[in-house]
């Protein structure tokens, strides 16, 4: 797992004072290469991992200052959609989600392949948001693609994050704790 998001989530958990806070949105894909056997279309060629379809669902900046629960705590809500007719079922692939270009936050996604919680084609990131008037506005364009078990990757597709200081925009996210 990407050490700083790893540090922020830890971070996170440890200042929330008023009610334990829990934000869980993907959890790490780890491929079997031994396991893996390819998949043919058709006509006998090697099916090819089809191109994800990002969706931004909702995005949820920090409303007060550090220590207030999750309050203080930036959210990314992301649904991929996968098509039907694919070899790859979703529960067979891991993604990668890569930031391409940024201005504003850097450190949202980990490094490693991952696979959603609960919905496997939805994906809860967070960060360490703190205060609106701490903020900076976020513009990031991210890069987002499958790996399945046998390490083969498919195509990127991409999607942005543009939020202003203390924009909540879609469905809020409540955390658990």
């Amino acid at each position: 797992m990407n050490t700083r998001f790893a540090f922020t989530l830890m971070m996170l958990l440890v200042a929330a004072q008023a009610a334990p806070c829990s934000i869980v949105g993907f959890q790490p894909f780890i491929p079997e290469v031994d396991r893996f056997k390819p998949k043919y279309d058709r006509d006998g060629s090697n099916e090819r991992l089809p191109t994800p379809v990002p969706k931004l669902i909702g995005v949820q900046r920090g409303s007060t200052g550090a220590g207030a629960s999750c309050s203080d705590a930036g959210i990314v809500q992301v649904e991929l959609g996968w098509p039907q007719d694919s070899a790859y079922r979703i529960e067979e692939v891991g993604f990668y989600f890569r930031v391409v270009s940024v201005h504003g936050i850097n450190d949202i996604f980990p490094a490693e392949p991952i696979i959603g919680t609960r919905v496997r084609n939805r994906f809860v990131f967070a960060w360490l948001d703190g205060h609106p008037s701490e903020q900076r506005a976020v513009d990031i364009r991210v890069e987002v693609f499958a790996v399945n078990n046998g390490l083969q990757i498919g195509p990127s597709a991409y999607f942005e994050i543009k939020a202003a200081p203390g924009e909540v925009r879609g469905p809020q996210l409540v955390p658990t704790g």
